[in-house]
């Protein structure tokens, strides 16, 4: 397709053409909503409005010169020169105007930067050879994603130097790392070593990144790639098996590389730059729960023995493990970790998708929808509702990852063998996916070891042997874990938290029930289903965004059964068969938390593995068929933009509107100081808790002890501020779920009384509990947000 001589024949003209209109639509439908938005935006006069209209009416005619140009150059070659001037010619038009505009409004400098800018871009974009590129590399996404990460990065920094509206320096990067891709192998290269500077955007989590950040790291990426390149060229020279090992090296990191740079282009749609200055040290409720278990664990106690129930001891270990890495255990520190472990999480679901992804669309698409419909979303609008503390993508990543990459046809027993290792550790990082995972994961093997050649028998003990591979590597892990605990003393108090869980996923000590806005009425009038829902929530903007990712499982169920059968037919095509078996069940298992817990943010905690299944279903499987890239990724495309409409707006339109406007910039100014308070670190803490705390740790002494109970998930902050341990062992009032956890509470308070309790939240204690508390601890005063409690024995 698109060769030289103009042989095409009437499928390929056909199919340009089509590309060719619907590029010319869809940009000449952006410079329509564009200007109406200008229109508008004159009778009120807001910047913010004007600059998004100019930017969007650039955007779309440049988008559609360009398309109509180079599938103008597939259809007749001949014409790609005279294309190439045509379309400079064109592009002129909205170039002058959004040039002049930025002169106009942001300086001389910034509208001469943008014009330098696309005159650079445009000679190198309108090229043939950019239609002949086609297909999904997993390695050319390195320079656009470099580009689109610098562009971001650009972009911050001008936010923090209240260099306003710039975010047009955001696509223009992608756009040159789209020319690199295209055009130059050596820069391709180059871009692809370079790929850790795709991470410039981290650095804006930090107060007051500086400029010069940019060229050191850049300065960092050159001299890697260079080295890279002596160290293959040495290797050449070199001994067989060493030249062998190094090139197997590279190609490991050739493969890896650009995942990093998918993530920095997609980090400035998700990270929380603005952390340290959010209103309320417990943001949205959800922090305090790990601060009081930090605390906790810093006097000694063990997760999920000691203290934290809810969520997995991997998690907290690493939270700890990081904020200390970071610097010390402060408040800062821990929602970088938080920030850390959920970049990791999202990290690894790229690496799924760009490995079970067979079209660059589909890749794109299930990228785009990573934001607006996983965990990940409460990151996107993270300055109004539940985030840190709450959102983690590695909760859903790891299980996912394990069985992504351990479960393939042909692939060897060690690596069945990690896969479950990674399961069983997923497990401990988050129990409400692992235990889910390792079960799916058993079936996936299963059904690995069943396509293996030979007979019936030695077929059944292959699946035997594959499964029973996969389960020990968890219950390795497991086991471990638990034998660990037994030697330190606390198998009894283990024994006890597994029992709570199982409770909770029983549904017997279920909290924060609420029904999903889908009754049966819904499906009476299909048009109530995008009815918007009121009042409108970031997540679930319409009844259809609750429903699309519980039917992508039910929608490959058919499809394996009937690729299973003809497997077992011919042994034809199941080299992905496995992971897909293992990823769809995984994905059906997972939405009984949020339907027994039901809210949009619990769904989308859960959907991470239905997009990779969505991934699967879309991507090609068979290279003999023509058309099945351009009717998968267009099905793809179909599906974003109808989920995107149904609730996925809500949350892109906040951030966009937060970064267009100033309102989203790294932390400026000097440093939040608290002199007395070790643990704060740089983070704004409310006044009043600042004079809570302080009576705190007047009250309890050095040596005095504290249990904080302020509501269902608090007490943690004041907890983690005094720094006293808590003799309870009960860090979140609602981890007393069962008369037996009641009883324990009752005995411990007994044995070992606590100085001083904070808060009046007792209702989850048992009437026992309550009578003991009310006759021997004393109200004083000193707090202002919560009853301060003083014991005066027995």
């Amino acid at each position: 397709m698109g060769t030289n001589d103009g042989a095409l024949g009437l499928a390929d003209r056909t199919r340009a053409l089509a590309v060719a209109s619907g590029g010319t639509a869809s940009g000449y439908a952006a410079f329509v909503v564009a200007y109406r938005h200008l229109q508008a935006a004159r009778q009120e006069d807001p910047s913010r409005a004007l600059v998004v209209a100019y930017f969007c009416a650039f955007a779309g005619s440049f988008a559609a010169v360009w398309l109509a140009s180079v599938v103008g150059s597939w259809l007749a070659p001949g014409l790609g020169r005279r294309g190439t001037y045509a379309g400079h010619a064109l592009l002129g038009a909205p170039l002058a105007v959004s040039v002049a505009h930025a002169i106009a409004t942001v300086g001389t400098w910034a509208g001469l930067l943008q014009l330098a800018a696309v005159a650079a871009l445009a000679p190198l974009l309108f090229d043939s050879r950019s239609a002949r590129s086609g297909g999904f590399d997993g390695t050319s996404l390195s320079p656009i994603g470099l580009g689109a990460s610098l562009g971001g990065w650009f972009f911050l920094i001008g936010n923090l130097a209240r260099f306003p509206h710039a975010l047009w320096v955001v696509p223009l990067g992608a756009l040159l790392g789209l020319v690199v891709r295209v055009r130059c192998a050596r820069w391709r290269t180059l871009s692809r070593y370079a790929a850790p500077c795709a991470l410039l955007p981290f650095a804006c989590l930090l107060r007051n990144p500086s400029f010069w950040t940019l060229p050191l790291v850049g300065l960092l990426g050159i001299c890697v790639a260079l080295g890279a390149r002596a160290l293959l060229r040495r290797a050449g020279a070199g001994q067989k098996t060493a030249r062998r090992l190094v090139a197997r090296s590279l190609r490991t990191v050739d493969r890896v590389l650009p995942t990093f740079a998918v993530l920095g282009a997609l980090s400035v749609l998700f990270l929380p730059f603005g952390f340290r200055d959010l209103p309320t040290a417990d943001h949205m409720g959800h922090e305090a729960q790990h601060l009081g278990w930090l605390n906790s664990m810093t006097h000694g106690c063990l997760p999920f023995a000691d203290c934290g129930f809810i969520y997995g001891p991997l998690r907290e270990v690493s939270i700890f493990a990081l904020s200390r890495g970071f610097g010390g255990l402060t408040l800062e520190h821990v929602r970088m970790s938080h920030i850390a472990l959920t970049s990791v999480g999202v990290l690894l679901l790229i690496a799924c998708l760009r490995t079970i992804s067979g079209n660059l669309v589909t890749f794109l698409s299930a990228t785009w929808l990573l934001l607006f419909h996983t965990a990940l979303v409460s990151f996107v609008v993270y300055d109004g509702t539940y985030s840190l503390g709450w959102s983690d993508t590695l909760r859903a990543a790891l299980p996912c990852a394990a069985l992504v990459f351990g479960l393939r046809a042909g692939t060897s027993p060690l690596r069945i063998w990690a896969a479950g290792i990674a399961a069983g550790l997923s497990c401990l990082y988050s129990h409400d996916f692992g235990f889910l995972a390792i079960g799916a994961g058993a079936v996936g093997a299963l059904v690995q070891g069943w396509l293996v050649p030979g007979t019936q028998g030695a077929r059944a003990r292959s699946a035997t042997l594959h499964a029973l591979r996969f389960v020990g590597g968890a219950s390795a892990v497991l086991l471990t874990f638990a034998l660990a605990y037994a030697a330190a003393g606390r198998g009894p108090r283990l024994l006890a938290a597994l029992r709570w869980v199982l409770l909770v996923a029983s549904g017997k000590a279920a909290f924060a029930r609420e029904p999903f806005p889908i009754f049966p009425d819904t499906f009476v009038r299909l048009v109530s289903l995008y009815e918007r829902i009121e009042p409108a929530n970031s997540l679930g903007t319409t009844r259809a965004d609750y429903l699309f990712a519980p039917l992508i499982p039910l929608a490959a169920a058919p499809i394996l059964a009937r690729r299973f059968a003809s497997a077992l037919r011919s042994l034809e095509g199941t080299a992905s068969l496995p992971r897909f078996i293992a990823l769809a069940l995984f994905a059906a298992l997972v939405f009984r938390h949020p339907f027994m817990s039901a809210d949009g943010w619990h769904l989308a905690n859960a959907t991470a593995p239905s997009l990779l299944v969505l991934a699967m279903l879309l991507s090609e499987t068979d290279s003999r068929q023509r058309w099945a890239s351009t009717w998968r990724g267009s099905v793809a495309a179909a599906i974003t933009l109808l989920w995107t409409a149904a609730g996925a707006h809500v949350p892109l339109a906040h951030r966009v509107e937060r970064l267009t406007s100033g309102q989203e910039h790294p932390s400026r100014g000097p440093r939040f100081v608290y002199r007395d308070l070790e643990r704060a670190g740089d983070v704004s803490i409310p006044v009043a808790t600042l004079g809570d705390v302080r009576a705190l740790r007047e009250a309890t002494g050095p040596d005095g002890t504290l249990f904080a109970t302020t509501w269902m998930l608090g007490g943690g902050l004041e907890a983690f501020l005094v720094g006293r341990p808590n003799p309870t062992g009960i860090d979140v009032p609602h981890e007393v779920a069962s008369p037996a956890q009641q009883a324990d509470l009752l005995r411990r308070m007994q044995a070992h009384p606590p100085t001083i309790i904070y808060g009046s939240s007792f209702e989850y204690f048992g009437p026992q509990v309550q009578r003991y508390i009310e006759a021997n601890w004393v109200t004083i005063e000193g707090a202002r947000l919560a009853p301060m409690r003083r014991y005066h024995g027995e």
